[in-house]
């Protein structure tokens, strides 16, 4: 999972799929699945490229990339480990990157961005529900 962020004002970036023509009801954070022989990191940097259309660097200056909390086990119909990043970068360049729709690199999957202010991600009824405890790690709460 990834946040992409700014600060002054506190903004974040969230997207949505869409799959077979059909729009999913929720927005969410950027997620994507370690490639075999990928490092968190670069998982990180393709997942900003696939789903939040940007091309990121690890050498830019303007931009940070930091690990929230350390690595996690999920349990369920298929164990994974879930590892959870924040991006920083500044407000001009996440404005850019709001209100985009591109396609994924899956046939008929596409993308829609958009920014919201941290307040209304808090209490948005349609931001995925599973992603709320992540919010509320990113922002510094135990969840």
């Amino acid at each position: 999972m990834v946040v992409v962020y700014s600060r002054n004002p506190d903004q974040i970036l969230l997207i949505k799929n869409r799959q077979g023509g059909i729009w999913w009801s929720w927005w969410k954070f950027i997620g994507e699945e370690m490639e075999p022989g990928e490092v968190p990191l670069e998982t990180v940097i393709r997942a900003l490229w696939e789903e939040g259309g940007f091309m990121a660097r690890l050498d830019d200056p303007e931009m940070s990339i930091e690990e929230v909390r350390p690595v996690e086990r999920v349990f369920g119909n298929t164990p994974h480990e879930r590892y959870f990043f924040k991006v920083r970068i500044p407000n001009a360049r996440l404005r850019d990157l709001g209100e985009k729709e591109f396609p994924g690199m899956d046939p008929d999957e596409y993308f829609r961005t958009k920014i919201f202010s941290f307040e209304d991600v808090g209490s948005m009824s349609n931001f995925f529900k599973l992603h709320h405890p992540l919010f509320k790690q990113f922002l510094g709460f135990t969840a």
